[in-house]
């Protein structure tokens, strides 16, 4: 109901599958009322992030989540813990 998160299609949400990494910033976007307004890439693997969450994976100076390393995002991973802690604590340094 706050539009921060949405389904994955056809009605269904899937509430006990892990969360992406691709999904966690769209998620966290649509929680800080966050736009992005570019269009260039910002990951070498930048093909492999779905349309939907694009604009919110390569908000700039959002500082709230980084890449894995060899300037990958990798979209579909798992959001492990730690990275997730990492965001809601990069977001609350932020005053989001």
């Amino acid at each position: 109901s706050q539009g921060i998160m949405s389904g994955i299609g056809g009605g269904a949400f899937w509430p006990e599958e892990p969360i992406s990494r691709e999904q966690i910033c769209v998620a966290m976007a649509n929680y800080a009322g966050l736009t992005y307004s570019g269009s260039s890439g910002t990951f070498a693997d930048d093909s492999s992030i779905h349309d939907w969450a694009k604009k919110h994976v390569r908000l700039p100076g959002a500082g709230l989540i980084t890449g894995m390393g060899s300037n990958t995002f990798a979209p579909q991973d798992p959001a492990q813990r730690a990275q997730a802690c990492a965001i809601v604590l990069n977001a609350y340094d932020a005053g989001l």
